[in-house]
């Protein structure tokens, strides 16, 4: 009887002994309700993995190949990661649903661990940092170089292969403020603009019309600048130049004077205030030359005292200021000969009476 009883408890053995190795080399099968937990006894998850080394070591989870192109999640001191491993990218949302990072709040970092925005991309070497657009041809890549020799942020068009397309800002209206919260112009600056060459175009349809305003060396250490017009289908032509002194031309590109036209000024009053003016003439102690010298310098020189010759303004000019006092002196002398005149006459009508 007892030898019966062995026999079937080591059928019994036998048959759990089979079905555990059945399990261990088939499917599992888990509970539908509870948790499922390696190197832990409590799961905080439907499936938990806990990697008992302090820090952690290794890769806590590995889904692929066990060698090659895999995916490796884990976690270590103050951070977790996930990792495409075999040098193949990793792919995140590739049917093209929505992905949403941080819902309610935290920082996305990319290339560092501690973001202090809600995207944040860094990179330690000049490459850049973000590059988006939808085709080779037109790509907008932005970098900054703050630890190295250039330390400034940068904008950039790329095609792919060359920098430097074109880039539009605002394309369907709005303004654009640099330094200005709420800019009122196209383009609103609040401080200093420096440009090698500003063009500022006006269009009305069908033609158009730009400003060129460009800088020029007139020596060194010394610049100037000019602006420059030009019509639809036209040339070039300088109409405006400012150099170094303060001098302005207006179609001569070399004014020597504050202000230098070559060309005709129309003006409703034109005021000149830096003139002495003839009012000595009238004095007791002013010498007005007898007519009869006058006549001798006339024919001798073929113009008045103290009028410069034709030649001369010809070559020098004549400064308006200058030119009315010397008019207004010569008025004045002729006044004194008439009322010398008037006076002689007065006393031959006295004689003949």
């Amino acid at each position: 009887m007892k030898k019966k009883s062995f026999t079937l408890r080591s059928c019994l053995l036998t048959a759990v002994t089979s079905g555990i190795t059945g399990i261990a080399v088939a499917q599992n099968t888990f509970p539908t309700t509870g948790a499922v937990g390696i190197g832990t006894n409590t799961p905080a998850g439907k499936l938990h993995i806990v990697d008992a080394a302090t820090p952690p070591t290794g890769n806590t989870v590995v889904i692929g190949a066990t060698s090659g192109a895999n995916l490796r999640m884990g976690n270590d001191v103050g951070y977790s990661w996930i990792q495409a491993h075999g040098s193949l990218p990793l792919y995140i949302n590739d049917l093209g649903n929505h992905l949403i990072l941080n819902r309610t709040a935290g920082f996305v970092g990319i290339g560092t661990a501690g973001p202090v925005a809600k995207l944040h991309v860094f990179t330690n070497t000049n490459n850049y940092a973000a590059t988006f657009g939808n085709d080779a041809a037109s790509n907008l890549r932005i970098a900054g170089t703050a630890g190295t020799s250039l330390n400034y942020a940068l904008l950039q068009s790329f095609n792919g292969s060359v920098a430097g397309n074109n880039i539009i800002l605002q394309r369907d209206g709005g303004n654009v403020g640099i330094a200005q919260a709420a800019p009122a112009y196209k383009l609103d600056v609040n401080g200093t603009v420096s440009a090698t060459n500003m063009v500022v175009a006006y269009a009305p349809e069908p033609a158009t019309y730009n400003l060129l305003i460009t800088p020029f060396v007139m020596s060194p250490n010394h610049v100037g600048y000019r602006f420059i017009t030009k019509t639809y289908g036209g040339a070039n032509a300088t109409s405006l130049t400012i150099d170094d002194a303060g001098n302005v031309g207006i179609g001569t590109l070399a004014p020597q004077s504050k202000l230098a036209v070559n060309g005709i000024i129309t003006a409703q009053k034109l005021k000149v205030t830096n003139v002495g003016w003839a009012d000595y003439v009238f004095d007791s102690s002013y010498r007005l030359q007898p007519l009869h010298e006058v006549e001798q310098y006339i024919q001798q020189n073929k113009h008045l005292p103290d009028v410069p010759t034709a030649a001369v303004v010809a070559k020098e000019g004549a400064d308006i200021g200058d030119n009315q006092a010397l008019l207004l002196k010569k008025i004045e002398e002729l006044t004194l000969y008439i009322i010398q005149q008037e006076k002689r006459i007065k006393q031959l009508e006295e004689k003949r009476k």
